[in-house]
């Protein structure tokens, strides 16, 4: 983990075994109809549905009322959400060739006909290590190197994806605040 940060794209995917014991799978590889199929709403996996819902301190996303759908902090209602490890050199909002070749199967997958008509939330966030206002706009700063990937590469409209900086008030691991995993972009549909 010397000099690399993995950044990942965050979502309520989890192997049954994982989703019994409370925590995620992060893929660290995923074929475009995967992320596809992931992220079209209602995806029912393992006969249930999808909508990214992670227990997390105040500022994550939360589960609404009425168990239909997910809010993250910005008032963002979510549809369906994926978690992809991105990495980044430490300290950078660069990404490496292993974030590119997993960036490279999300922005194919948002090409598709499926998620064409389809807007997403691309939300940075880090550990709590350091300053939290450094961390807010390091977050910030890694969402936006993900989204201008897309845009560059694949084309994907600026309107379809929505940035959104959590820094560390989100973490995937709060038991384990400067935990590596808890450096990640949540990506997610939009309802």
């Amino acid at each position: 983990m010397v000099g690399r940060i993995g950044l990942i794209l965050l979502a309520a995917l989890s192997a049954p075994a994982a989703a019994m014991a409370g925590e995620p799978v992060i893929l660290s590889s995923a074929s475009p109809e995967e992320i596809r199929d992931r992220l079209l709403p209602g995806h029912a996996d393992d006969g249930a549905l999808t909508r990214g819902l992670l227990v997390q301190p105040v500022g994550a996303s939360i589960q609404a009322p009425d168990g239909a759908k997910t809010v993250n902090a910005y008032g963002d209602t979510l549809a369906a959400t994926v978690n992809l490890a991105v990495t980044f050199r430490l300290n950078s909002a660069e990404l490496t060739p292993e974030a590119r070749a997993l960036l490279d199967s999300l922005g194919a997958a948002l090409e598709s006909p499926d998620l064409a008509p389809h807007r997403f939330v691309v939300g940075g966030h880090t550990d709590a290590t350091g300053a939290a206002d450094a961390n807010l706009a390091l977050s910030e700063r890694r969402a936006a190197a993900a989204i201008r990937y897309l845009e560059e590469r694949f084309g994907i409209a600026a309107d379809r994806l929505t940035l959104r900086a959590f820094g560390e008030t989100a973490l995937l691991f709060p038991d384990q605040p400067t935990d590596g995993r808890n450096r990640r972009v949540e990506i997610s549909t939009l309802r």
